[in-house]
Parts: structure tokens; C-alpha cells; sequence
């Protein structure tokens, strides 16, 4: 019994974590994970961005809103799951159509600039620049807001598109610097692959 007492007095106990010293790693934990998501995210939204891009390239009247909006759609999905947010469908389709609205100024002026394309190669050449940058642009507009209202602990219910009007825009914005950019680094790999 003696040599067992020994044992257990020679081993030295473990360092414990002090409560201060665990806040600290837990707070470092959830800014990594918040950070991971974040850059997640931006990889996703941008990706879509540019899917978007392409299909406003495709050259039928009004075809590319549909296609459009279901790419955003898509995306709004895919952040409301990495965010483990509940995602319905048709809340997500008025929502989408809500946001569109607000940038563009409404179906209108969309179906317009869709109704250039039907004039051959000025109409489908003025249309298609337009249309591009603006799609691509407004997809990252709405992926951002939506990052951010998931970001918040926000839902599809809980979503307003009223509130987040100027954030809209000013996501809007830098959308397009952000779509020209990725457009010219695209071109610029091209050309580096095929030279």
C-alpha cells in the first residue's frame, strides 16, 4: 500500500487552464471558425458571380433572367447552408426577385436591356456588356447581403429586403469593380495558358 502511495505523491498534476485562459482559446476558436466561414463565403459568392457572367452571356431574350436569378438562387441556398440556415424555396425565389428589383430598377428596364439582344450583333453587343457586369455584379451584391444577415443569426423569414437597400447598392458597387476584376484576371490566365 505504501509503494502505491508513493506513486500518486511523485506524479505532479496537470497544469489547469485557468477560466480567463480558456475564454481566450474558446473567443480564438470562434474568430478562426468566424474567419473560416467568412473566406468560405466570399470564395462561394464570388464563384457564383462569375457563373453569372456566363449566363448573360448567353444570347436569348429574357432567357438570362431566368437562368439569373436561379444561379442566385442557388447561391443564397448554399450560404443559408454553410451558415446552417433553414432555406425554402419559394421565400428564397420572392426574396431574390425583391433584390433584383431594388437594383435594377425593376423588371422593366431588365426585360429592355434582354429586348436589345433581339437587334442583331449592336443590339446583342450593347446588351451583352451591360447585362454581364450588372448581373455579375448585382449576384455579389446579394450574396453579400445575405452572407451578412446569415453572419447575424438572420433567416429567409427573417429577411427584409426594405432594410438592407443601401447595403444593396453599396454591395452593388464593389460588385462591379469586383466582377471587372475577376473578368481581367480570367483573361490574363487565358492568355498565360495559352502562351
Amino acid at each position: 500500500m505504501s509503494d502505491h502511495t508513493n506513486k500518486t505523491e511523485t506524479l505532479k498534476p496537470a497544469k489547469r487552464e485557468t477560466d480567463a485562459q480558456a475564454v481566450e482559446r474558446e473567443a480564438y476558436a470562434e474568430e478562426r471558425e468566424t474567419h473560416v466561414l467568412e473566406s468560405e463565403a466570399e470564395s462561394l459568392i464570388k464563384s457564383y458571380a462569375i457563373a453569372t457572367l456566363a449566363v448573360a452571356a448567353v444570347p436569348v431574350p429574357l432567357f438570362d433572367f431566368v437562368a439569373i436569378t436561379a444561379v442566385q438562387l442557388h447561391m443564397i441556398r448554399r450560404l443559408a447552408h454553410l451558415y446552417g440556415k433553414p432555406f425554402g424555396e419559394e421565400i428564397g425565389a420572392s426574396v431574390v426577385s425583391a433584390l433584383a428589383s431594388t437594383l435594377i430598377g425593376g423588371l422593366g428596364s431588365y426585360a429592355t436591356v434582354g429586348l436589345l439582344r433581339l437587334i442583331p450583333v449592336v443590339g446583342q453587343a450593347a446588351s451583352l456588356a451591360g447585362t454581364s457586369i450588372t448581373a455579375g455584379a448585382a449576384t455579389y451584391a446579394i450574396g453579400r447581403v445575405f452572407e451578412n444577415h446569415f453572419r447575424l443569426g438572420g433567416t429567409l423569414l427573417s429577411f427584409e429586403a426594405a432594410a438592407v437597400k443601401t447595403s444593396l447598392r453599396e454591395h452593388y458597387e464593389t460588385g462591379k469593380a469586383v466582377v471587372k476584376h475577376l473578368v481581367r484576371r480570367g483573361e490574363q490566365e487565358a492568355a498565360a495558358a495559352a502562351a
